[in-house]
Formats: C-alpha cells, structure tokens, sequence
C-alpha cells in the first residue's frame, strides 16, 4: 500500500485544555455490525493500545467479564479492562485485530500503541513539517 500523509492536529485533553502538534488520526472500531469513529493518537510510546471505558459503553461493549490489567504509562497507572478490539484506519485495507486496554481516565479518547498498530503499519514523522505519514505493511 502507499504512504497517506497527515497534519498534526490539535485535540481537546478533557480537562479544558488541548493537546496540540500531536499525530491525532479518525480510526473506526468496529464491534459486529456496529461501528464507531474515534480520534486516536498514534502513540510509538506506549506498549498497547488503550481506549477510553467511555467509548466502550458508546459502542455497546460490556466489559464486565473482561480480563483486568494494569497500565503504567508516563501518566501514571491504574486497572484497565484487557479485551481484543476490530479497528481500522480508512483507505489503508480492512479492519484488524488488536489488542486493547480501556480505562476510564485517558486523556485522549484513544492511543494507538506499539503491539500490533506499529507491525501493521510503518509510520514517520516529520514534526518540522507538522506531518506524518502512515503506511499499511503487507500480510
């Protein structure tokens, strides 16, 4: 596949402020026959990918019975919920599975971690010129 180029965005933290010049992209999960678009930031950071409980319940996925975990990030830590998410990232090939922490006080509605985004798709960055780039790795 080629490379998509995208600008740096800003994206509201939560907490009244914003988050800015940050690689913020619109993935889809999807869940059965539903789907939600979320705004997610590719993070090369963090081990996996963690979404916000909020969007869980949006999305109608009940977490009760799934697995506890703990995350630690620069943040801080705390439990999250372990469970295998179906996302896509538009016009870059179909939905894949990844898997995915929802906790209740990320800043962001999502990040998108090292385990399986980054071995799904090559990324570069070029913060001088507010871009990045994100490229689909064939199976």
């Amino acid at each position: 596949m080629a490379w998509s180029k995208y600008k740096y965005t800003c994206q509201a933290d939560g907490e009244g402020g914003f988050a800015c010049d940050l690689p913020f992209i619109v993935v889809k999960l999807h869940l059965g026959s539903r789907t939600m678009r979320v705004t997610a930031l590719i993070d090369s950071g963090c081990t996996t990918t963690h979404i916000r409980t909020d969007i869980a319940s949006a999305l109608g996925l009940d977490l009760s019975a799934a697995k506890e975990k703990n995350s630690s990030g620069i943040t801080g830590s705390a439990i999250g919920k372990h469970l295998k998410m179906q996302i896509e990232i538009e016009g870059h090939g179909g939905p894949f599975e990844s898997p995915a922490v929802f906790i209740p006080s990320l800043p962001v509605p999502m990040l998108l971690g090292q385990n399986n985004f980054f071995d799904k798709f090559n990324v570069k960055f070029e913060k001088q010129k507010a871009s990045f780039f994100i490229e689909r790795i064939a199976d």
